[in-house]
């Protein structure tokens, strides 16, 4: 954090320079600055000195030294206990809060900047109790879930912070989507008023060398009073397409400079978030406004759960058991399952290596390739008994990308998920639905909070509050069948990717699905998806083929054509290079099935790249959007875009014909929609 304040000090001094109209500041005025402007609470006493030694230094890059040398009576300022406090940030007895932040000449800061640790109190640590007994005081105010440091912090500054004041703070990203951090974002969202938020999942291991774990930029003020129409700004910057990195140190990548494309960015209403739901969250981070449309009418088609329909047909979603070599102890006992001949009902009995299962990518069925040995022991531990309902029987082997059936008898272990107690037919079915995408695509959206956030694993509540269709009979019949095709694809050599591709169709027809919503699923997971935690592909760094840019083009053309309804058509001209792509949208009065797509040449190629380079905005030393560029020429619209493989797909075809809608209404309408 100590950076933050060296950096805030620049900008001040810098300001204060424009403010005056000089080149530079003498060190009295430098001094000033330091002594009634910057201040910072670090608990490492070390951290703290380095920070005012930091803070010396910066001051000193503006001094020329002569002017030092003939001011005799000049002095440093001692920084660390007069603006630098060596404390706990929660104690409310030390200095800050008694003489700075509280007392009779309080100050309200007007920035906060930070980057407050993300962890979870240990009760027993003598150290967390000024956090633990702030949170308990402030329970009812904010609810600061599991003695959670990050969210404490950012209540906590609302204290001290200016009423216009700013406060920038990098957090965990799963703050914004832990199912535990609910409540607390309910309250904390209606206390602030957002400004932006940068969440930066994608980039763990990059953006800051030393931290493993996503994080996200929060910068809000306090809310002061009823808000009705805020909007904040979401940012949610991507890896791939990123080109302008530092070298390698060893399997780590350094970032040079940050950008983001137009689509990467969007405004989101305060008043959608104030309920703690964290879909919106993920929507904002994965998703566009076709993703929403989609999740919508997915959910009209899936009213139900999974855990009702299962609660109703007597199926049982469970855990598997946590294998033991022995008895234990008394304090964590183990136990053996028994018959009623009085056999351990683990004994004989193979185990299933679902690590490897789960790295091959999954299948319909569990083969016997997957099942080993038991080295593992036959006792489990004591209470933890459902996990024995996996052992035999029409079951299914539940992953978030697929569910895998099996008839045959073996341990499936802790803490993977399993579902069981119906019949072949009943499990083939679920099994139907959850080997397409469309369920992968809810529950990634909707259900698993954590997936696309950080660890990608489901649990038995994400299975159970997965949306579901209401189970009949002839869906059941029309599902199972669906799964034996499936299977027999399968058994062709046709790959799993593909196989589910099948099942999408399968059950689209079934739930009567719009087939657009298939398109949107599955190229959500053979497009955006493959840049789950921070994946680069190298296809991304190509250009787009001319296949590619063939659907695009196709499926722009007949979304147009299908809302003008007949009464016009839509000829598609897209021409394509290595600077830049553009897509030429003309009116004509005869229908055209054929879209033109080559490559541009000449001058077109050069002007692209002027267009999008005078489109990028810089904004900040580090920091750049790069735009898309729409050209409204009387008939005629050219869309001109990056020559990067996401904006040219039939997902963004879909967006642009919105977008493309949406502009046009509008300008019919004056300006008002």
């Amino acid at each position: 954090s100590g950076v933050f304040l060296v950096i805030a000090f620049r900008r001040l001094v810098e300001k204060e320079c424009r403010a005056q109209s000089k080149v530079s500041l003498n060190a009295s005025e430098l001094k000033k600055i330091l002594q009634t402007s910057i201040f910072g609470v670090e608990r490492n006493s070390l951290a703290c000195q380095i920070s005012g030694f930091s803070l010396i230094l910066a001051m000193l890059s503006y001094v020329d030294p002569p002017e030092l040398h003939r001011r005799k009576n000049f002095r440093f300022p001692d920084l660390v206990g007069e603006n630098l406090f060596n404390q706990d940030f929660f104690d409310e007895d030390a200095a800050f809060w008694t003489s700075v932040a509280g007392g009779p000449k309080a100050i309200a800061f007007d920035w906060i900047l930070g980057n407050p640790p993300w962890v979870e109190l240990d009760k027993k640590d003598a150290k967390s109790d000024h956090l633990l007994n702030w949170s308990k005081s402030h329970q009812a105010e904010f609810s600061v879930p599991r003695n959670r440091t990050g969210e404490a912090f950012a209540s906590r500054v609302l204290d001290c912070l200016a009423p216009e004041g700013v406060s920038g703070l990098i957090l965990h990203a799963k703050t914004l989507t832990n199912d535990n951090v609910e409540v607390w974002r309910q309250k904390f969202f209606r206390a602030v008023k957002l400004k932006r938020v940068t969440n930066f999942s994608n980039f763990s291991e990059i953006l800051f060398a030393a931290a493993r774990q996503p994080s996200c930029l929060l910068v809000f003020k306090s809310r002061g009073q009823a808000l009705s129409d805020n909007e904040f700004l979401h940012l949610a910057p991507f890896v791939a397409g990123h080109t302008k990195f530092l070298p390698k140190r060893g399997r780590r990548r350094g970032l040079w400079n940050l950008s983001f494309r137009e689509s990467e960015i969007r405004t989101i209403a305060q008043s959608r978030i104030e309920d703690g739901n964290a879909s919106v969250w993920k929507m904002a981070l994965w998703g566009n406004q076709r993703d929403e449309i989609a999740v919508r009418k997915l959910r009209r088609a899936l009213p139900t759960t999974l855990g009702k329909v299962a609660e109703s047909k007597g199926w049982k979603l469970a855990l598997g058991l946590q294998l033991r070599s022995d008895a234990g102890t008394k304090k964590d006992t183990n136990v053996e399952s028994q018959d009623e001949v009085g056999v351990n009902v683990l004994e004989g009995l193979r185990v299933f290596d679902h690590g490897s299962f789960i790295r091959e990518g999954g299948a319909l069925q569990i083969s016997d390739f997957y099942l080993q040995s038991n080295d593992l022991g036959i006792y489990h531990r004591k209470g933890r008994v459902s996990g024995l309902s996996l052992l035999n029987g029409p079951r299914l082997f539940l992953n978030n990308r697929f569910a895998a059936f099996t008839e045959e008898e073996f341990i499936i272990r802790h803490d993977k998920l399993g579902l069981t107690g119906g019949t072949a037919v009943e499990m083939k079915a679920v099994a139907a639905l959850w080997n397409s995408n469309l369920l992968s695509y809810i529950l990634f959206f909707v259900t698993n909070a954590a997936w696309g956030v950080g660890y990608d694993q489901i649990d038995k509540g994400d299975a159970a509050n997965l949306p579901f269709p209401e189970w009949t009979k002839e869906r059941e019949a029309s599902l199972a069948k669906s799964w034996g095709k499936a299977v027999a694809l399968e058994k062709s050599g046709e790959s799993f990717a593909a196989v589910k591709e099948f099942l999408d169709w399968e059950v689209a027809s079934i739930l009567q699905i719009p087939d657009w919503i298939v398109i949107q699923v599955q190229e959500f997971f053979s497009t955006r998806y493959l840049m789950n935690n921070g994946k680069a592909p190298e296809v991304f760094n190509q250009l787009p083929t001319q296949e590619s840019l063939q659907a695009y083009a196709q499926v722009l053309q007949r979304e147009l054509d299908q809302f003008v309804g007949g009464k016009a058509f839509h000829k598609i001209v897209v021409r394509s290079s290595s600077q830049g792509i553009f897509a030429s949208i003309s009116i004509q009065k005869n229908q055209s099935k054929a879209v033109d797509v080559a490559e541009a040449v000449g001058a077109a190629a050069k002007q692209m790249k002027e267009l999008l380079a005078a489109a990028e905005d810089q904004t900040s030393q580090w920091s750049y959007i790069s735009r898309s560029v729409k050209i409204f020429d009387g008939n005629t619209i050219h869309i001109i875009k990056p020559a990067h493989m996401l904006e040219w797909t039939q997902s963004r075809a879909l967006i642009d014909a919105d977008e493309l809608l949406s502009e046009i209404v509008t300008e019919r309408q004056g300006g008002q929609v």
